[in-house]
């Protein structure tokens, strides 16, 4: 970061993700840690976020002096749990040090080692309360991994056969569902496969599964395959056929069932 930025950041002043803290003013360097670690636990669990030392509350530079970075570094994930991996920057502004600590949310709740947490609430930190984070916890289990939208998609990574397919199974199990007679967007509107987001029609997990092409598919979860091992019956110790499958989940199960038959 130049003094221009700086500059800029000190005239905007402290905001969700901006908080100034002195240098000058600390009693010592463990109380520095403190207020340093506190802070950063609040915008961990927000938005992220960047402490400055080195700048007063009314935006005056009076610098730091006497630090490790390394150190510091250090003290902040021994000081937080789980750790929280900072990072520190020097800003060499008019002859005096900046330290830009920043950290990035990574949708973990983060606490002090001794079981405080803190989240931030405009131009200040406030205390995380246990009703709070009961909710909190409850609301990021209960979310459903397969419902999650894949960001780097989009509607050319879907497979229309795939969405036949899909089709016709429905049409097979449940003779009176209207479902197969949707439009094929609506269609997978309406099983969460595709939603809408930042105006644009993305795929979810599930939606990559189901009904994407095989090059998305290893593209966006390359992880995502299905091994079959065959054994003979006199032979438990060894497989005589492989099959290594990266498709989509209806094309996997029509191939296993065509070799169960002929098995």
């Amino acid at each position: 970061m130049d003094v221009i930025a700086l500059e800029q950041i000190i005239r905007n002043g402290e905001n969700t993700c901006v908080e100034f803290k002195s240098w000058v003013k600390a009693a010592s360097m463990k109380e520095r840690l403190g207020f340093v670690t506190e802070e950063l636990i609040g915008f961990a669990n927000a938005k992220g976020g960047t402490v400055f030392l080195g700048i007063e509350d009314d935006g005056e530079v009076t610098g730091c002096s006497g630090y490790d970075c390394q150190n510091m570094i250090e003290a902040i994930y021994d000081r937080t749990c789980p750790s929280l991996f900072a990072e520190i920057e020097e800003i060499d502004y008019k002859g005096r040090h900046v330290l830009a600590v920043s950290i990035k949310p990574d949708g973990v709740t983060h606490t002090t080692t001794d079981g405080r947490c803190l989240k931030r609430l405009g131009k200040n930190t406030k205390p995380f309360y246990p009703e709070e984070l009961s909710h909190h916890y409850t609301s990021a289990q209960s979310v459903d991994f397969t419902g999650q939208v894949i960001v780097d998609s989009s509607v050319h990574d879907i497979n229309l056969i795939e969405v036949y397919k899909l089709k016709e199974k429905l049409r097979i199990r449940e003779p009176q569902s209207t479902l197969p007679d949707m439009k094929d967007m609506a269609f997978l509107k309406d099983l969460g496969l595709v939603r809408e987001e930042d105006g644009q029609d993305r795929l979810t997990i599930a939606g990559l599964l189901f009904v994407g092409k095989e090059q998305a598919i290893n593209r966006i979860l390359p992880q995502a395959e299905v091994i079959y091992l065959h054994y003979a019956q006199d032979n438990q110790e060894e497989y005589n056929a492989r099959i290594d499958m990266k498709q989509p989940l209806i094309t996997v199960l029509d191939r296993l069932q065509q070799k169960h038959m002929k098995l």
